[in-house]
């Protein structure tokens, strides 16, 4: 169920349909609108009407409709009735793509709405392969789209802190399994607000997406890269050596100074403060510590001038 309180009445619509009302039709070429239940219930039919009709599911405040065929840029897959008098919030593409990124709460209550009606529907349509085969598939590209958005990060492409932080534990604990140790990399863009201030958000949004591809690609097999928020990144480096560490932030380091984000034919100078801390265990407490101890770091490298490396040393 979604938290209607996170609906803005700047971008939605509220509509409201009698009972016996069909909404949506089986079918119907797709309007760019999906629909979150504010009060009432509807229900979502296969065959609506027909011989082999069947109840997908029943839906009521908090539920959504619509969804499927608007992230997946297809026609209407089944029908919608207003099993009673409903009213309901409309949203358009745009917004519902901008909400379900800002909102993961919202995203994970979708997908495990869209898995129920799933696990509806493989019940309801054995006698119907052909198309259900073709709902399963839809839902799952769906599934995968929702989640893709709720992990990644919307400017860059990488993962976001959200799936940074619900990874981290395994991989720790991964790491750990194999003898290697694990280290907390924080890298903070210097004087990125003076570019912004100079420039343009446009030009420090390239400076973002370009320092963000750079370093992914130095990112190995086993480790996690992910913007923190602003112009933070982070990442978890997981290795038998401390001096493969060393050359991997050294090398993300003299990367940043090459990178070359222009403007008015002139390169802008870029570089990036980082700070590095050792992670004892894949505990909550123990996590939560380094990456404070990182983040220390991070602030000194800071106060000593900028563009450079600081471990954290107890």
């Amino acid at each position: 169920m979604i938290d209607i309180k996170l609906l803005s009445e700047s971008w939605t619509i509220q509509e409201t349909f009698p009972k016996g009302h069909i909404i949506i039709r089986d079918g119907e070429k797709l309007d760019d609108k999906m629909y979150i239940i504010k009060d009432g219930s509807v229900g979502i039919y296969k065959n609506f009407r027909k011989q082999g009709e069947f109840c997908v599911a029943l839906l009521s405040h908090g539920d959504s409709f619509g969804e499927m065929e608007l992230f997946m840029e297809i026609n209407r897959t089944a029908t919608v009735f207003a099993e009673e008098e409903v009213t309901v919030f409309v949203i358009d593409r745009d917004h519902a793509f901008e909400f379900f990124k800002n909102e993961p709460e919202a995203t994970q209550a979708l997908i495990k709405a869209l898995c129920m009606r799933l696990a509806n529907t493989t019940k309801a349509t054995a006698q119907t392969k052909r198309q259900y085969e073709k709902d399963v598939s839809a839902l799952n590209d769906e599934v995968s789209v929702l989640e893709h958005s709720a992990n990644t990060d919307s400017l860059t492409g990488i993962f976001n802190r959200r799936f940074f932080m619900a990874s981290i534990t395994l991989m720790i604990n991964n790491a750990f399994r194999d003898k290697k140790a694990s280290y907390i990399v924080l890298m903070d863009l210097d004087h990125f607000k003076k570019i912004n201030d100079t420039y343009g958000h446009q030009i420090g949004d390239d400076v973002l997406k370009g320092f963000a591809a750079m370093a992914n690609e130095s990112v190995r097999v086993g480790d996690l890269f992910a913007r923190y928020g602003g112009e933070e990144f982070i990442m978890l480096v997981s290795c038998n050596e401390k001096e493969s560490v060393d050359a991997l932030i050294e090398r993300i380091r003299k990367n940043t100074m090459k990178m070359n984000i222009e403007f008015e034919g002139k390169i802008i100078p870029v570089t990036t403060s980082i700070g590095v801390s050792s992670v004892l265990s894949g505990s909550d407490n123990d996590i939560e510590t380094a990456i404070s101890q990182a983040d220390q770091a991070l602030y000194t490298a800071k106060r000593e001038g900028r563009n450079k490396v600081v471990f954290y040393d107890e």
